[in-house]
């Protein structure tokens, strides 16, 4: 998105690797399902079961309540495989494969069929609502369509294919993803088991960076850093939780104001929604070389980390916004009053997509499509700010991904 201009070079993209083994969930001889989502309950003991830990849940307790059969496992349809048998009438063949589309090796290796005296057998997964295309081998030479089977299609060198019409099942398979090239760092995401690091309330590594806004205690700053949970990381503490990823609070520079909450209360910009300068990082967390160290020691513990970012609104004191105000919605509702969400404008429809949050959140106008204009300003930085491209808001947190 041009409009947010240089944000952290650390925010670089992850490549999602699809060569890793399959998942425990992708059969349903091992499907596994997640931890109870009831409240903790202290007076229950400290065992649990699942993920986080390593361990599995018994499928039979968490699958069909009236059989106890663990669910289907979870994939694109893309990865879905049948389980279809193909048969053939023993008539003295030494050997019968059938050769076919039905996986990537299928027209060179096939799948061996078995006799039982009197029939071929063998059952293959074959592709979710997918029509096969395949032949039978016989005696490893001689190729023919299936007898069983009238639907044919031409197999372009002057004979005939049969044809397995497009299917689905109840039960299915997921089938690994793969890459022709295997990715150096190679991550599939359904493996990751994130905690989520709200950075000012987990650990105080550096009390160099601590400054409070003045509000009450329970708004205010906390101290928590980049430095404690580097040391946090360094300790093995995500390591013994069995976590590979971490998702970190917003990163970017936010005002030192304090803002007005809809209880009436003063809160400070502790949980990183208030930035004023997309290029910078958060003073009360640590420097950019910090940030970088952080990520440095989650990947030797083999972590991922992921930076929370919503990119919907900047704050009032943001020299964005004072250098560039049509880049943002105005505060209008065009009836006299503003358009903060839920007051002068509504949460839906049109108007959620224009409605400042509060109104010290001034709102990206996402439908500027406009080139930039002479209005953007060079910052300390040197760099220059482009105006906003993007054809869509967003009202969600937008993370990006370190590998």
């Amino acid at each position: 998105m041009a409009r947010l201009y240089r944000i952290l070079p650390v925010l670089s993209t992850l490549l999602v690797g699809c060569t890793d083994p399959p998942l425990e969930s992708e059969t349903t001889a091992t499907a596994t399902m997640p931890p109870s989502t009831m409240p903790y309950d202290p007076s229950m003991g400290g065992g649990v079961t699942g993920y986080a830990t390593g361990g599995q849940v018994d499928p039979t307790t968490e699958g069909d309540p009236t059989t106890g059969e663990p669910p289907p496992p979870m994939c694109d349809d893309a990865l879905k495989r049948c389980a279809y048998e193909f048969t053939y009438p023993d008539m003295g063949e030494t050997s019968v494969d059938v050769m076919g589309s039905f996986s990537a090796d299928g027209w060179t290796t096939g799948a061996a069929m078995t006799s039982d005296g009197n029939t071929w057998r063998v059952t293959v997964p074959v592709p979710w609502d997918t029509a096969v295309q395949y032949k039978l081998r016989i005696d490893g030479t001689e190729w023919i369509p299936d007898p069983n089977n009238p639907d044919q299609v031409d197999d372009g060198f002057g004979g005939v294919n049969s044809v397995l019409q497009p299917m689905t099942c109840e039960e299915f398979t997921c089938e690994a993803p793969s890459c022709a090239v295997e990715q150096e760092g190679a991550f599939d995401w359904r493996d990751a088991i994130i905690y989520f690091v709200f950075v000012d309330r987990f650990n105080n590594g550096d009390p160099g960076n601590d400054a409070l806004t003045g509000v009450e205690t329970a708004a205010d700053w906390q101290g928590g850093d980049w430095a404690g949970v580097t040391a946090k990381i360094e300790d093995g503490y995500f390591n013994e939780l069995g976590v590979n990823t971490l998702w970190l609070t917003v990163p970017m520079n936010n005002t030192s104001d304090d803002g007005l909450g809809t209880d009436g209360h003063l809160y400070s910009a502790y949980h990183g929604y208030w930035p004023t300068d997309l290029t910078q990082t958060e003073e009360h967390f640590g420097t950019l070389a910090e940030l970088q160290a952080l990520v440095t020691a989650a990947h030797a513990a083999d972590i991922k980390v992921i930076l929370d970012y919503a990119m919907n609104h900047v704050h009032v004191s943001a020299p964005v916004y004072a250098d560039n105000p049509d880049w943002f919605n105005p505060n209008d509702n065009g009836n006299g009053g503003d358009c903060v969400c839920g007051a002068g404008c509504s949460w839906d429809g049109a108007d959620g997509e224009r409605c400042w949050f509060t109104d010290y959140l001034p709102d990206f106008d996402f439908s500027n499509q406009g080139p930039a204009t002479t209005r953007s300003t060079t910052r300390s930085s040197g760099s220059r700010t482009p105006a906003p491209t993007a054809s869509a808001s967003t009202r969600s947190s937008t993370s990006r991904w370190s590998g």
